[in-house]
């Protein structure tokens, strides 16, 4: 696969992991607020816009894999998965405030 491919399917499985799948047992999981399933899809959209971007515009001669990508943007990819453990009980604010903050790391 090539590396713009790569990252598509690891965003892929971020959305069909973190996001798509529901856990209606857990206190994070039951139950997904609007605002929180809206920033939640802009931190992954940005994420992914800005991983292909790099691969895209990398200078010629320098070879950017994903896996330098990945390596770079560790924390905001572990973001990315842990922002399904936001519970609706800590609140809009907060929840809104934490996703905002995550997607300006990004």
């Amino acid at each position: 696969l090539n590396e713009s491919d790569k990252v598509t399917l690891e965003i892929a499985r971020i959305m069909r992991d973190d996001f798509l799948q529901q856990n209606g047992f857990s206190k994070h999981d039951y139950f997904c607020p609007f605002y929180k399933t809206v920033w939640m899809m802009r931190c992954m959209v940005m994420y992914n816009n800005l991983a292909q971007q790099t691969l895209e515009e990398a200078p010629p001669g320098m070879k950017v894999t994903w896996n330098m990508i990945k390596e770079h943007t560790a924390v905001e990819k572990d973001g990315l998965s842990n922002m399904k453990f936001l519970r609706p009980d800590q609140g809009e604010e907060f929840i809104v405030e934490s996703l905002k903050e995550l997607y300006e790391d990004i």
